[in-house]
């Protein structure tokens, strides 16, 4: 049996999806290095303790980082054509849990090496 899904439910498919990982958002305040400007960095992290996050987001300049991985998980999941797909549903998930606008045109798919994406607590 085959069902027709809107790209609307399709969203909030994927956005429960995302909610199940249990991601925990970690708020750092970070200089900027133009003028030594604060700002916010968020990271998305599942797993506090690993001191890694799946999804970085930098409010300066407004990039998004969200790791290949994760893209890809979703991509192969809910059969999406394309990794875009994936980075824009993810960017609208994280702009509603920062209650923040992210803007779609500064997503980036990012490889997960080992020191990549990390965070540290107590240097804020």
């Amino acid at each position: 049996m085959k069902y027709l899904i809107t790209e609307s439910q399709l969203d909030n498919i994927i956005f429960k999806f995302l909610d199940n990982l249990n991601y925990e958002i970690i708020k750092k305040i970070d200089y900027t290095p133009v003028k030594k400007i604060k700002s916010s960095v968020f990271y998305f992290s599942n797993n506090v303790n690993s001191g890694y996050a799946d999804i970085v987001y930098h409010t300066w300049k407004g990039d998004l980082f969200i790791t290949t991985e994760l893209c890809e998980m979703i991509v192969s999941f809910f059969s999406l054509e394309d990794v875009y797909d994936a980075q824009f549903i993810i960017s609208d998930w994280v702009s509603k849990k920062i209650n923040k606008e992210v803007d779609r045109r500064h997503n980036y798919k990012k490889n997960s090496f080992f020191g990549e994406n990390t965070f540290k607590f107590g240097e804020e």
